[in-house]
């Protein structure tokens, strides 16, 4: 789904982590519902990946379908910034929580995608673990440049992973234990939140803006005119806003509904540099195009021994 925000194009992509996804390296036994069943999956799925088994496990997360529609989706586009949506987390290194980590075939498989496509602007949201978080993997361009990609998760509305008087004492130990993954070692906020997603111009302030952008289109443009795709009003850099808001006194998802009144406060938050250029993106990108990625070094999960087949 292509957004414009002012005149950044921003693509989001929903994808299903559920219908297609096959089973872990041990079937969970969450699928059993019946009482503490979710607390013995977790468990189980923390205690055989620390022990370094399912390293290779070959399970599906999206589908041969699915693939082909995400390859031509991030291989055509043209947009100033990419948002990929994912109901479990990316980039964390805790097994104990779902996540790609235990896809370990999937997950290499979806950072090969990236770095062949190279998408402007990425970003990673997600959320499933009843807390709210920022992790990082590291990304080496062909100039050398090194810079983060993020993921920024954010659950839940109406409980956390701490609520239960044994998850009170569970939940902050897994949290600290598994941390390796955060953007900062404070990246991480075990409380009631939701997240927002906004665009912000630097430049707003100051309305130094020289020529109509609506023009834009009205130009005639030339393959070498690098000075035109370089000049300020159409390669303008923007800040891509993902924050973390807390949510105070909502006991209850009907509460949450029915209450216009309720106390929010940012708690974390990112911002992913973007260039806007007003429509002409593909255009311009031939003059400016990304440096290539060389590599993406992402958080595993720890293991004990370090790898097991």
């Amino acid at each position: 789904k292509d957004i414009m925000i002012d005149d950044s194009n921003i693509k989001f992509i929903f994808l299903d982590t559920r219908s297609y996804r096959d089973s872990h390296w041990i079937r969970s036994a969450g699928e059993l519902h019946i009482p503490l069943s979710a607390l013995v999956a977790s468990s189980l799925r923390g205690l055989y990946s620390t022990l370094g088994f399912g390293r290779n496990h070959s399970g599906q997360v999206l589908g041969d379908e699915q693939w082909q529609w995400l390859e031509e989706t991030l291989t055509n586009s043209t947009a100033d910034a990419h948002v990929i949506v994912s109901s479990v987390q990316v980039l964390t290194s805790n097994p104990v929580v779902e996540s790609w980590g235990h896809f370990p075939v999937e997950k290499r498989r979806l950072f090969s995608l990236i770095q062949a496509t190279n998408p402007a602007g990425l970003i990673f949201i997600s959320g499933d673990v009843h807390m709210a978080e920022i992790s990082k993997a590291t990304i080496t361009r062909s100039d050398g440049s090194i810079e983060d990609l993020v993921e920024v998760t954010s659950s839940g509305l109406t409980h956390t992973c701490a609520d239960s008087k044994i998850n009170s004492v569970l939940c902050p130990m897994m949290t600290s234990l598994f941390s390796h993954h955060r953007l900062q070692s404070n990246s991480i906020y075990i409380g009631k939140n939701f997240g927002m997603i906004s665009i912000i111009d630097p430049d707003d302030a100051h309305h130094e803006e020289t020529q109509d952008p609506n023009e834009a289109d009205k130009i005639h443009l030339n393959e070498s005119d690098i000075g035109y795709c370089n000049s300020k009003w159409i390669r303008k850099k923007k800040y891509l806003k993902v924050s973390i808001q807390s949510i105070d006194g909502i006991g209850s998802r009907k509460s949450l509904l029915a209450s216009t009144n309720h106390s929010t406060q940012e708690v974390l938050s990112f911002n992913r540099t973007i260039t806007s250029s007003l429509g002409l993106h593909h255009h311009c990108l031939k003059q400016f195009p990304l440096e290539r990625i060389v590599s993406i070094d992402y958080p595993d999960f720890f293991s004990f021994p370090p790898y097991l087949s």
